[in-house]
Order: C-alpha cells, then sequence, then structure tokens
C-alpha cells in the first residue's frame, strides 16, 4: 500500500492544492451525510452526551442559585454590640457616632431598648404586661464591618477596640454560620468541578467511540483516498465535523433539559422561600453562560471525534504496514 501511494503524485498534488475552504465545505457535507446515514446511533450518542453535560451544568445552576440565596441573607459577617444597661438613648447615640467614624466600620443600627423590649413581649404573649415590667435589655448595635478592614485580619483588632469601651458590656461575632456557608459553597463547587472533569470525559470517549464506528464502516473509501493521495488531515475532517455537530446538538439538548427542570422547580422554590419572608425565584442561565455551554460541547465532540480517527488511522496504517 505504500507503494502504490508514493507513485500517485498526481492524486497527492491535487489534495495539497484544492482550496481550504471548498476542503472544508465538502467536509462539512460530508458530516451531515455520515449523521443523516446512522440517525439512530447518533440520537442515542446525543441523549447520552446530554445526559451527561446536563448533570454538571444543573448542579453548576445549583450552585449559582444557592450564592445568590447566600446573598439575599447577607453573607457578610455582622457585630451585636450589647451596651451597659446604665446607658442611656443620648448616650448610646452619641457613642454610635463615634463608632461610624471608625474606617474599620461600615454600618451601624441602633435598636433602642424600649422597641426591643416591645417586640418581644408581644411575640411572647407579655404585651398587657409589657408597660408594668421592668425593662431588662440594653440598647444594642447592629454593626457590620468593612470587607477591605476584615479581610486584612483588622476585624480581631475592631472587636477588642469595641470590648475595651466602658460603655460596652458585651459583643457577639456573628461569623460562624457566614464560614459554614462558604464551606458549603466551596465544598459545592468543588463537587461539580470534579463531576464535570468526570463527566467530560465520558463524553470524549462516546463521541471516540462512535466515530470509530464511523471510520470502519467507511474504511474502503478511506482506503481508496489514501491510495489516491490524500492526508490523514483530508480523511479525518469530516468525522471531526461530524463530532462538533454531536457536540453541537448534546449541547442545545442539555441546555434545554437544564432549563425545563429549573423551570419546573422555579414554582415550588417560590413558595417555600415566601413562606420564609423572601421572594427568591430559580434562576437560569443567561445568554453568555448558554453559549459557553453549546461550544464547550461541540469542542467535546471535535477532540473526542479527533482521538476517534486517530486511533483508527493509526491502526490502518499499522495494517498496511
Amino acid at each position: 500500500m505504500n507503494t502504490r501511494r508514493s507513485n500517485s503524485p498526481g492524486g497527492a498534488r491535487r489534495f495539497r492544492n484544492e482550496s481550504v475552504v471548498l476542503q472544508h465545505m465538502q467536509a462539512c457535507g460530508e458530516s451531515f451525510g455520515h449523521l443523516h446515514a446512522n440517525r439512530l446511533a447518533t440520537s442515542m450518542g446525543i441523549a447520552v452526551m446530554a445526559i451527561a453535560i446536563a448533570l454538571p451544568a444543573l448542579m453548576y445552576a445549583f450552585v449559582q442559585n444557592q450564592r445568590v440565596l447566600f446573598e439575599d441573607w447577607g453573607g457578610e459577617p455582622t457585630l451585636t454590640v450589647f451596651l451597659q444597661h446604665a446607658i442611656d438613648e443620648k448616650a448610646a447615640e452619641q457613642l454610635l457616632t463615634e463608632i461610624m467614624s471608625d474606617p474599620r466600620t461600615t454600618s451601624i443600627r441602633l435598636i433602642h431598648r424600649d422597641a426591643a423590649f416591645a417586640e418581644f413581649a408581644a411575640s411572647s404573649g407579655l404585651a398587657d404586661y409589657g408597660a408594668e415590667a421592668r425593662n431588662p435589655l440594653p440598647h444594642v448595635f447592629i454593626l457590620t464591618p468593612n470587607p477591605d478592614a476584615w479581610a486584612f485580619d483588622q476585624g480581631a483588632a475592631l472587636i477588642e477596640s469595641l470590648k475595651a469601651n466602658a460603655s460596652i458590656d458585651t459583643v457577639l461575632v456573628d461569623l460562624a454560620w457566614v464560614e459554614r456557608l462558604d464551606a458549603i459553597g466551596a465544598l459545592a463547587e468543588r463537587g461539580v468541578m470534579l463531576l464535570a472533569v468526570v463527566l467530560a470525559c465520558g463524553a470524549l470517549l462516546i463521541v471516540g467511540n462512535t466515530t470509530r464506528a464511523l471510520v470502519h464502516e467507511h474504511r474502503s473509501e478511506i482506503e481508496v483516498l489514501k491510495l489516491v493521495g490524500a492526508t490523514d488531515a483530508f480523511v479525518r475532517r469530516p468525522f471531526l465535523y461530524s463530532g462538533a455537530m454531536h457536540g453541537l446538538l448534546a449541547g442545545v439538548a442539555a441546555m434545554v433539559l437544564v432549563q425545563v427542570i429549573l423551570l419546573g422547580l422555579d414554582d415550588p422554590v417560590a413558595e417555600v422561600a415566601e413562606a420564609y419572608l423572601s421572594d427568591f425565584r430559580m434562576h437560569g442561565f443567561n445568554a453568555a453562560q448558554a453559549l459557553a455551554l453549546t461550544g464547550l460541547s461541540a469542542t467535546l465532540g471535535w477532540c473526542g471525534a479527533w482521538i476517534g480517527t486517530a486511533l483508527s488511522l493509526r491502526q490502518f496504517d499499522s495494517l498496511a504496514a
């Protein structure tokens, strides 16, 4: 086979001199033919690949919605500052102004002890006795530290300066739940990334195996092309386009599947959120994310087809030698 191939210089020159654009157009047309001729196998392969892509995409959408939900809850550390019981309202407001001038503070809110006691009495069913009972509650500050200062480990210094103030009794740091939420989010993101890598490898194998079957089905045609001087790149090109189309269709199907699932969950999630006094709704993929997903899927199809054709052509060459 090698001798016959070397005796066809005219055929080799023809493949080299053909317009690159024309070659790609012909390869694209042949790829449509491959898909159409193997409709059942192609449809099954697209369905399997779509599910493999939809699983990490759906988990990524859940992680993104979780992040939005945490932001709505307020994913920033806050300090609850209890003043001494003897501090009156005027002294509390003066102290508030003093603390607000600290650059390590973003915002601060004063909760008057009378308002806090009235709310407690109403929620505990003691509203009728609230006016007669002695109010044991102090004034309270809800303080939000500056995120930049907190990131540079100045939060501990801020807490110590507050505790050192004689007018302040106790400082509580509402940070543990924020750290837990961040840890959960980081774990979920790492899990999605690992699952995406595993399923991407699975998608490569799916397309590669499908492409190898196509190559072996057209083995006689490939051998003729090789005899008249066709290069491996020329032979591989239509199969690469088939793999890319395979991946593109799988990406579109995966995107539709994810959007349908998110749409189906939107109303139940909204009802649960409303029970917790939130207007949270499920967020799907935007246009840029949808394009990125379909592009990534098409790229996986192209790479899988390249692997499949490379293995098959290498096998052909070894047999011919």
